[in-house]
């Protein structure tokens, strides 16, 4: 404390010999690598006698006086060292403390010349036009704290250079006020991915050990993270989805890796690293209203919502956990009733210039991405709850037959067609009870065979007492014999599930 208290009373007094014009620039610079030098001379000849400690001190103070010199001689207008001069002087004086305190495990020399190099730039700030060079500093010194803190073990090194680092972007981003968010957004996204690889490492250079310092330190830079990038996108107006969805993705993609790398540790780290990717894709899902124009919003924050559930799923289906599938089959039904709620304010896109393109549009991909994932829970459910996957099997049908209706009516609405629109509908029907009847079978579940055969006789109906009236044409003939060879079709499927069913009832009785 007291050499760092020193070292403050060095800056503070070149800031002062800058505010006052004391003596001139170089002689300035001059000043500070002379002292710097001298103190790490003289650490060097108490390293000889075997006084550890103190030559710790002294060293790694003359190392913070040099950084201070370097941030000055770069940040000042009166000298301004051009980027790549500052660039390579820090690399070579961190490249030659860093090899020297790892050689020789002199922890308080790595610690003092750290702090030094990192809180110099919060003391002598950086010009707008010295920004830049600012982070590069930043990045080398942090690049090496990482390196050493997990080489070597030693947790606070990285706790300092983070809390400091994160310091000076406070520093840049109050003191400075960008004009607009990209140097911003970059600097902060620079730190977090820094440091996410920082502690990545970390994790499994450690003997798989998962939890403590490491997953703490992640969870806080992406608290960090994610808080920045609210807050530049909220100040440009600008939506702030795509960063928290990117960073959403690296926390469940690196979830996944930790569970490949230590199975026994899948309910601690990998499970935290997996919620909070799914927490942050779900703020992404949550904030779609710079997309409104056309219903746009609802279909993105559908389509984020249904990620999760997918993601959520496949992740019980890897690990074995039947929990998250029965949260993700939760969040389906949600999701459902809320896309049913916003669903018919969801516009249709004019693709490559055409009209409407069937089944190709925002909503209807939804809708078939709700029926899809309905069949996959309902196909998870048969075994253990037989009366649910029915459920979920015929709000899927019910979707599917929804969809077939709209988007022959939009087809119709869109190109004007002359065609009967009933009996192309009639088609759709029939072709909608067949994939009942393919679903019944598939489960043998025989409440499908009663929908599918309750959707034929009103189809029939239909046809007979609306379709075939006025003039007969030749379309009324080509879709007269499709509906005859979807309906052969369907008995062909009752035939062959009754012999199936049949067959069964014979083997039980036998045994």
């Amino acid at each position: 404390m007291g050499m760092f208290f020193l070292f403050l009373g060095f800056l503070y007094f070149l800031k002062m010999a800058i505010d006052q014009n004391w003596v001139p620039p170089v002689v300035r610079a001059v000043a500070g690598i002379v002292a710097g030098t001298s103190c790490m001379f003289a650490g060097f000849l108490f390293y000889k006698k075997e006084k550890i400690k103190t030559s710790e001190l002294l060293a790694g103070f003359g190392i913070s006086l040099i950084f201070a010199t370097f941030a000055y001689t770069s940040f000042s207008s009166a000298i301004h060292w051009s980027t790549n001069s500052l660039f390579i002087c820090v690399l070579a004086l961190t490249g030659l403390f860093t090899w020297v305190g790892y050689r020789y495990n002199l922890h308080i020399l790595l610690i003092i010349s750290l702090l030094g190099g990192l809180l110099s730039p919060v003391i002598l700030k950086a010009g707008q036009e010295q920004i830049l060079a600012l982070f590069l500093y930043l990045t080398v010194l942090n690049i090496a704290a990482l390196f050493i803190s997990v080489s070597k073990n030693w947790h606070e090194i990285r706790i300092i250079s983070f809390i400091i680092t994160v310091i000076n972007y406070i520093t840049y981003y109050v003191l400075f006020d960008p004009a607009s968010w990209g140097k911003p957004f970059f600097y902060i996204s620079c730190i977090f991915v820094v440091y996410m690889i920082g502690t990545m490492v970390a994790l499994f250079r450690q003997k798989k050990n998962f939890v403590g310092l490491n997953l703490y330190l992640s969870i806080i830079n992406a608290i960090n993270y994610v808080f920045w990038a609210i807050c530049i996108f909220n100040r440009f107006d600008i939506s702030y989805n795509w960063a928290t969805s990117l960073s959403g993705c690296i926390f469940i993609i690196t979830s996944g890796f930790i569970y490949l790398y230590s199975r026994k540790s899948i309910l601690g780290p990998a499970l935290t690293y997996f919620g909070l990717g799914i927490l942050l894709l779900a703020i992404s899902g949550g904030e779609m209203k710079y997309f409104s124009a056309g219903g746009i919003n609802y279909v993105m924050s559908a389509g984020i919502w249904l990620l999760l559930a997918a993601i959520m799923f496949g992740a019980g289906m890897a690990i074995k956990k039947d929990e998250l599938k029965y949260i993700s089959a939760g969040g389906w039904v949600l999701l459902l009733i809320y896309w049913l709620c916003v669903a018919w304010e969801v516009k249709w896109v004019n693709w490559f210039g055409v009209p409407y393109i069937p089944f190709i549009n925002p909503g209807a991909l939804i809708w078939m991405s709700l029926a899809f994932m309905g069949f996959v829970f309902a196909a998870f459910l048969v075994k253990n709850y037989r009366g649910l996957s029915t459920m979920f099997g015929i709000v899927s049908h019910l979707v599917i037959g929804g969809l077939l209706t709209v988007q022959i009516t939009n087809v119709w609405k869109a190109y004007s067609v002359n065609f009967s629109v009933q009996l192309a509908l009639s088609v759709s029907w029939t072709i909608y009870a067949l994939l009942m009847f393919l679903w019944g079978a598939y489960n043998r579940d025989t409440i499908f065979r009663i929908f599918g055969s309750v959707v034929i006789i009103f189809t029939a109906l239909k046809v007979m007492l609306f379709d075939l009236s006025g003039d007969a044409t030749v379309y009324k003939v080509l879709c007269l014999v499709t509906l005859g060879i979807i309906i052969l079709a369907i008995s062909y499927i009752n035939q062959r599930w009754a012999l199936k069913e049949h067959s069964v009832e014979n083997v039980t009785e036998n045994h």
